[in-house]
């Protein structure tokens, strides 16, 4: 991810080696090749005005249909733009490995190890654009598939998940109205599994949206 330069969504979308565009066409790559012929891969397309710039960026899902026909949706989310200072640099140099090509590492990975099954739930993989600039594609994505009479049952966002040599391992997880929502009964069964297959790796969940001050794109399904 960090190849691509910049991944703002004011970046170049036709350029084959550099910027948002070319980021897209890779994770399509991807997402074919790991998803063992059973994913489909396709592109959701939005429209963007912020700060006096317009876009169209693109949302990049991969859905494993499930076994029972259903509307039910699981979605694990990630977002694959990034930023610099300026919300609207599409040319500065801004490699973006944690935030979030560590989340989209995580998706890809994801999508292979878990396409290798069948589940009752479909699981829709998605790869979300401009998050910097407030959750724009997530919200699209929760629009359409209310719109579309999807019922989604979880959704689990990855954002920021790398770490380094030194640094404590461990996921923070949050949830809103730990005790009461279906956020935080989704995110306690998450933190009790986790401690059956990987202890040596705990959740810490917290009892909040997202961190003081910040966003992620779970907000969005979580408000809807």
């Amino acid at each position: 991810m960090q190849g691509f330069g910049n991944r703002n969504v004011f970046s170049p979308a036709d350029d084959p080696v550099f910027g948002i565009g070319a980021a897209r066409q890779w994770l399509v790559n991807e997402f074919t090749r790991v998803g063992n012929g059973r994913l489909q891969v396709a592109l959701q397309e939005f429209p963007l005005f912020f700060n006096g710039f317009a876009a169209t960026p693109q949302n990049v899902l991969a859905t494993l249909p499930g076994r029972v026909p259903s509307n039910d949706l699981i979605v694990i989310i990630a977002h694959y733009d990034n930023r610099a200072a300026d919300p609207t640099d599409g040319e500065s140099y801004a490699p973006g490995a944690n935030d979030n090509g560590s989340g989209i590492a995580l998706l890809l990975e994801s999508a292979r190890l878990l396409s290798a099954y069948e589940w009752n739930q479909t699981i829709v993989f998605l790869a979300v654009a401009a998050e910097e600039q407030g959750t724009f594609g997530s919200r699209h994505f929760v629009q359409t598939a209310f719109l579309d009479s999807k019922n989604i049952i979880a959704a689990i966002n990855y954002d920021g998940v790398g770490g380094r040599p030194g640094v404590p391992h461990y996921a923070r997880l949050f949830a809103p109205n730990l005790r009461e929502s279906p956020s935080g009964e989704l995110a306690r069964y998450y933190e009790y599994i986790a401690g059956l297959y990987v202890p040596a790796f705990p959740v810490q969940v917290i009892d909040a949206l997202d961190r003081e001050g910040r966003w992620g794109d779970h907000r969005e399904f979580v408000n809807a």
